[in-house]
């Protein structure tokens, strides 16, 4: 047992160490983005239970896609823009490919250029969550609100991936998973 004289030595260390406020979003201070680099537990039980619910949906009629390696990158990105995650801007985390999926007005993701990015658009596809978890390919980070569609605008996105690039780390090298015609020999 401290006898009182370590007791007070303790608290006067403990007194120059200041407290570190939780990470709880209140009206002044949101969740940033980047909190959400790594999934939470009920979003990995729920893939441990099985329940992966995912769907293809074609891009380019409704709306297109710009995917962000790394995903740390895309997440920087949207705090920057000051989004709020609430707000119903549709934005997928895929966990296995470490990249950020960001629906944009369909036509716009080609204008997305920055590095580190893929347009998704007219003849292409995108896997989805099905229902609210998804799968670790495909999770909804901001599920869209059907009563009041909105989309990032793709300019925007574009210049805050640009400005966010100093702050995040070099894209990792993700293999490119799309098929390719075999060659045939006789």
């Amino acid at each position: 047992m401290p006898g009182p004289a370590q007791r007070n030595a303790e608290n006067t260390d403990n007194a120059l160490i200041p407290p570190v406020p939780p990470l709880v979003p209140t009206p002044r201070t949101p969740l940033p983005w980047a909190a959400l680099l790594t999934p939470d537990g009920t979003r990995r039980a729920s893939w441990a239970g099985g329940a992966h619910q995912t769907e293809l949906l074609a891009c380019g009629t409704t709306w297109d896609a710009v995917a962000i390696a790394p995903l740390e990158h895309g997440l920087a990105a949207l705090d920057r823009l000051g989004l709020p995650l609430e707000a119903g801007y549709p934005v997928l985390a895929d966990y296995v490919r470490r990249e950020l999926i960001v629906l944009v007005p369909a036509g716009t993701a080609r204008l997305c250029r920055a590095p580190g990015t893929r347009a998704l658009g007219h003849g292409t596809w995108l896997l989805v969550p099905a229902g609210r978890h998804g799968a670790p390919s495909s999770a909804w980070l901001s599920e869209p609100d059907h009563r009041t569609p909105r989309l990032v605008d793709a300019d925007r996105l574009r210049d805050a991936l640009l400005e966010a690039a100093p702050d995040t780390p070099a894209p990792r090298a993700v293999p490119d998973r799309t098929m390719t015609p075999v060659e045939r020999h006789p």
